[in-house]
Formats: C-alpha cells, structure tokens, sequence
C-alpha cells in the first residue's frame, strides 16, 4: 500500500490534535470522536494500492556491495552436490544474498588471468544477478589454479570510489565486501596482500568453495564438445580446495571466512550487516524512479469515506432527537 496525502500530513496531524482536544462529553462519545478523527485522518492520506507498473518495495538501505568473483577454471570443479560446480554453487548464493540485501546497490568484479568490473555500482538488482550468472570460468585445457592477488587493484579503484560518494553525501552507510573464490593457488606467483583494501570496509565475508578430495572439471571447446580439463603433465585435471589462502584473505581483510556448502551458512554475516543499518521508506515505479508511482494505482479512499459518512450521519440523528 502506498499514500498520497490530500494536504502535507504535518497539516493532517495538526487538524487530527485539535479536533480530538474538542473532547466530548461521556466516554462513549468520545470514542466515537476518536473513531472519526482516524478515520478523517486515512482519508486525507488518500490509501492507494499498487496497479500494474506499481511496486512496493520494502525498503533503501545505505549499502554498497562488492561481488568478487573467481572465474578461473578450478571453479568447474564438479565436487558440490550431486556433481554440481562449484560456479553454480555461488550463482545459488549470490541470489540469496542479493534477496536478502534488497535495495542495497551492487557492483561486480570477476578475475582469472586479469580482473574485470563486470557491473559498476547499480540498485538494479536483477542485472548484478544476470551479470554473475553469465560469468564463466575461462575455458582453458590446462588448469592453472588462481593468483589470490588478481584483482586487488581493481577492488581498491571500485572499493575507493564507494568509500568517497558515501563520504561527500554524509552518508553513514556500509561498504560490504563478498569475496568468492575456491582459494586455489598452483602458480609461483608472489601473493600480494589484501590488508591494504580494509580500511574501505565496513563489513561481508570470504566465501570459499570446493572441498578436500576436490573435482574434476569439464569444459565445452568451440565446436561445443565436452572434454575433461587436463594438468599441465596431460593427466585428468583435479582442482583443489586452497583453505589457507581464503582464511588469510579474510584476515587481511578483517572480514568473515565461511566455508559455503549451503546458502544459508552466509546467513550469520548478513544479519550483522543489516542490524544497524537505517531503512528509508520509499515506493517508485518498478521502471524509473522518474515515473510517477501512482501511475496504475487504485484509490481505496471510497471505502474508508463510506463509514465515515455514515458515522457523521449517526452522529446528526443523535444530536436532532437531542433536542
């Protein structure tokens, strides 16, 4: 349900307060008074309910939210459930954090051999979803593992620019970091720290995938054949789970490390993010916030004026057989 108040609802208050300091005499009369200053009041509120075009959403908060997402080739690993990858796992997972942070504004980053800003910050949620869902791990027949450090520049750049518009608009929000990778690490490449990139954040989580015995990865060539992912010595490629990496990813950081097995377990960190942020009220059209959100809406006034009326008509009878 979504208002258009007739006159500014300070005026609605100040009208409401004076009529119910007119206090009738006898209880039940000034019940009935009270009845009807209510009811004058939600007519002047003018109730509408959302039509079609028209939606509700249940709140803004002051949240920015950076996906990074591994999309190396381990992350086709076939250890989840039933043989599912360790990419569809996080596609799962992404959507339930996303649900849960509705009306937050997102961004998303992807690396494997560079790192990439698939999706600068944006409230459209559904688009950050499309946008990690297209993401596919390199299709690549030799596995090479990840190099942790890929994408920090990129995150200080992203994590920089969220920190400052949050600044410059005296915003108190969060800036809230999800981490998502397997951890593996088969490359002698020097690891560089992420202890850098914790002072642009508030708070989220390391996200690790895979597990100890690891999988096998399957990968589809250009003529659409699907073939198993080999080491570099020509042998079936198994992709390890690199705990020790993520762990001190995370306490780089200063963020949580979880190891996700089931979208719920991320649970305890969203509660936390979302327990002193401030929710701002606000309906807007379902296209543009320029459009106006009454467009299509049904105005349920008539039900509210109809026992008004009636009760103003008991009230006349009442006082005529008065006198």
């Amino acid at each position: 349900m979504i208002i258009s108040p007739v006159i500014p609802i300070w005026a609605i208050i100040v009208i409401c307060i004076g009529l119910l300091a007119l206090k009738r005499k006898g209880i039940f009369p000034y019940i009935r008074q009270i009845i009807m200053v209510l009811l004058l009041a939600c007519l002047l509120l003018r109730p509408l309910l959302p039509g079609e075009g028209v939606t509700e959403k249940k709140g803004k908060v002051n949240l920015k939210v950076l996906f990074v997402v591994d999309t190396t080739l381990s992350m086709l690993a076939e250890d989840g459930e039933d043989g599912a990858t360790r990419f569809s796992a996080v596609v799962e997972d992404c959507k339930h954090i996303v649900r849960e942070l509705e009306g937050a504004t997102y961004a998303v980053v992807s690396f494997d051999n560079q790192a990439y800003l698939r999706a600068p910050f944006t409230s459209n949620g559904d688009y950050v979803l499309d946008t990690i869902e297209e993401l596919r791990p390199k299709y690549n027949p030799t596995a090479t593992g990840t190099t942790m450090s890929r994408p920090i520049s990129l995150m200080e750049s992203t994590l920089q620019s969220a920190r400052r518009s949050m600044d410059d608009l005296g915003d108190p929000g969060k800036v809230v970091v999800f981490f998502i990778s397997d951890g593996e690490e088969t490359n002698d490449q020097h690891t560089a720290s992420y202890a850098g990139l914790s002072k642009y954040i508030d708070d989220g989580a390391v996200l690790g995938y895979g597990t100890e015995q690891g999988g096998i990865m399957h990968y589809t060539d250009y003529e659409g054949n699907v073939t198993e992912v080999l080491s570099t010595e020509g042998e079936i490629g198994v992709a390890k789970y690199g705990e020790e990496s993520l762990m001190k990813a995370a306490q780089e950081m200063q963020l949580s490390y979880i190891h996700m097995t089931n979208s719920s377990d991320v649970d305890k960190v969203l509660k936390s993010i979302l327990k002193d942020l401030e929710y701002m009220k606000t309906e807007t059209s379902a296209t543009e916030l320029s459009v106006n959100a009454l467009d299509g809406a049904t105005d349920i006034s008539f039900y509210i004026a109809i026992p008004l009326l009636l009760m103003f008509v008991a009230e006349g009878v009442l006082f005529i057989k008065k006198k």
